[in-house]
């Protein structure tokens, strides 16, 4: 493409397609303030990629990719809705970001679209902040071990089989000795918010 001349349509919709991705994803874990921080990639830059309407160098693009935790495949990868995949145990992708420090294992295989579905082990003694930048809302499903979830002045004891939809922030307790193993969907924007 010569400079100063329009980009082409379909390159134009990729863009947008990838800047949707990024948004998504971003919201999930991050005010644009906050990621322009994390990435060093200025608001104003991140808000034109979100858009598709940039065209972002390829240091600025891989900056975003990095700071949400990602692989440029997992944001290439294009969506198929009726595709069947199989994630084994073993072979379970670990995830992490300066919002989320500590590792958490991928079941869908990546953490790009609205919805994200993790399973995170949490040690005796444990606790975790739930971050309040977040635009959303999770499930919890407590597979193993007991834990205390605080939100809004509340606090809600989980154990084995038991579930809860909170929104952010909120604040996790691990209560006992027994490492608490639990299933957590994550969706932006929020199921509550329905």
């Amino acid at each position: 493409m010569v400079r100063g001349q329009r980009m082409p349509e379909a390159d134009a919709d990729q863009l947008r397609v990838i800047g949707e991705k990024i948004r998504t994803s971003r919201r999930a874990m991050l005010s644009v303030e906050a990621f322009a921080e994390a990435s060093g990639v200025s608001v104003g830059q991140i808000s034109r990629i979100e858009n598709g309407t940039g065209n972002p160098s390829v240091e600025s693009l891989l900056r975003v990719i990095t700071a949400l935790g990602y692989d440029m495949a997992d944001i290439l990868e294009p969506e198929v809705s009726d595709r069947t995949v199989v994630v084994r145990s073993d072979e379970r992708r670990t995830f992490s970001s300066e919002t989320t420090p500590y590792s958490i294992e991928l079941i869908l295989p990546t953490m790009s679209g609205d919805m994200s579905v993790t399973y995170c082990e949490e040690q005796p003694g444990e606790i975790r902040n739930a971050d309040s930048t977040i635009d959303g809302d999770v499930l919890y499903f407590v597979i193993d071990g007991t834990m205390d979830i605080e939100k809004d002045g509340h606090t809600y004891r989980l154990g084995p089989g038991d579930a809860l939809l909170v929104g952010f922030p909120h604040r996790n307790t691990v209560v006992g000795d027994t490492v608490v193993k639990t299933v957590q969907m994550f969706r932006v924007g929020g199921l509550m918010n329905e």
